[in-house]
């Protein structure tokens, strides 16, 4: 895929049956499906999204607190140039 891996939204392998979810997934995008099976679909997307949202909210803060991190460094670093401490 092109895109990040914390881009995509996708259903989590199947490593016990990958190529019956696979063959799943494309009978879904190939043919005639059921109203049961359709809605199952969904949930299972909905529950994927669900995933993808919180595993999105922990990088964020993650990345957050790095850039925190940096920030206060950087200020530490600036403060001591300025007391001449580094020269």
């Amino acid at each position: 895929s092109a895109s990040e891996k914390h881009d995509q939204i996708s259903p989590k392998p199947d490593y016990d049956n990958s190529v019956g979810q696979m063959g799943e997934l494309f009978r879904y995008a190939t043919q005639p499906s059921s109203r049961k099976e359709l809605e199952g679909l969904y949930e299972k997307g909905f529950a994927d999204a669900e995933r993808w949202c919180y595993e999105e909210e922990l990088r964020e803060k993650e990345l957050l607190s790095k850039w925190l991190d940096e920030q206060r460094q950087k200020g530490e670093l600036e403060e001591a140039i300025r007391r001449g401490d580094l020269l």
